[in-house]
């Protein structure tokens, strides 16, 4: 199987281009990036393209049998510039899905995010719960879904949208962008500042998944969705662990007096923070399918701290 991963030098795409070139298949990228910005990937490995509606996109997604779309501008890009996010996440997605089409791929998985539900993720969230986050972000991860979903329930191609929890875990390398992201970020705040400053409501809760579950997850898929009839086009992706930030940091903070030898302390701001709904991020879909893979929270933050240790 010949695959192409969109975003492949970004955080999520970088670690699925080594995962599935472990297990044998021929692993392309498509990237922004210059090869020679990169030094982790050999150059007849990456194609250099430019995500824009200005640029064709035969060339990169001839002979290949499946994307995994992960580019995209992330929620601080998107924020900063909310008519450009329309233009990425949206309008090229449905370029690269109509090429794709003409392509004769067969597959087409999306990385959504469960962002798409509302701003305050609290309460039970199932796949067909209402989505009304509009931040522009959530927005256009929200327009994509839809667009696709009609185009998966009329045939024209296989495929499957992933609304993603929150992702964390060790980078292919330190230049990756990823540090902002709240499990990664206390990591590095560990080694950098002997401390853990928690900047927004501390008890509000998250779901978290790692990379590596992320990888296995998408494998299973690829390897289950077509031996099962009406496979779902939607699927909620994340684990079995659901914590509050200040949760997170304290086991962070016991994790590193283990492994590094000091406890960092937590600081809180001084922000009045009421306590939040729970949040019940439902699963149940992704479980009856077997994509299910069990959470191992603490190796997961140990080799944070250690790559953290290493390279900060």
């Amino acid at each position: 199987m010949r695959i192409l991963i969109t975003g492949g030098t970004g955080y999520i795409g970088s670690y699925l281009f080594f995962f599935f070139k472990k297990l044998g298949y021929d692993v392309l990228i498509a990237s922004r990036k210059n090869y020679d910005e990169i030094n982790w990937i050999k150059k007849n490995e990456i194609i250099k393209y430019d995500l824009n509606r200005n640029t064709k996109i035969f060339d990169i997604i001839n002979n290949v049998d499946l994307v995994i779309h992960s580019a995209g501008m992330n929620h601080m890009d998107c924020n900063n510039n909310p008519e450009q996010a329309i233009n990425f996440n949206y309008k090229v997605t449905i370029d690269l899905i109509e090429e794709s089409i003409r392509n004769k791929v067969k597959n087409f998985i999306f990385l959504s995010t469960y962002h798409v539900y509302k701003s305050d993720l609290s309460g039970t969230l199932k796949e067909n719960s209402e989505t009304n986050n509009t931040h522009s972000y959530a927005v256009s991860k929200s327009l994509t879904e839809k667009h696709l979903l009609k185009i998966y329930s009329e045939k024209k191609i296989k495929g499957t949208i992933l609304r993603l929890s929150n992702i964390y875990g060790v980078p292919v390398s330190k230049d990756i962008n990823c540090w902002h992201l709240f499990i990664n970020d206390f990591c590095k705040q560990v080694i950098i500042n002997k401390s853990i400053l928690i900047k927004s409501n501390f008890f509000q809760e998250r779901n978290i998944l790692s990379l590596k579950n992320l990888a296995l997850i998408i494998n299973n898929l690829i390897n289950k969705k077509d031996k099962i009839e009406n496979f779902p086009y939607l699927f909620n992706i994340g684990s079995n662990l659901t914590y509050s930030l200040k949760e997170v940091a304290e086991t962070i903070s016991k994790r590193s007096k283990l492994i590094l030898g000091y406890t960092p302390s937590i600081i809180l701001n001084d922000n009045f923070y009421k306590k939040k709904e729970k949040l019940i991020y439902d699963i149940e879909l992704m479980q009856r399918y077997h994509l299910f893979q069990y959470e191992n929270l603490y190796d997961e933050i140990d080799s944070l701290l250690l790559f953290c240790k290493k390279y900060f």
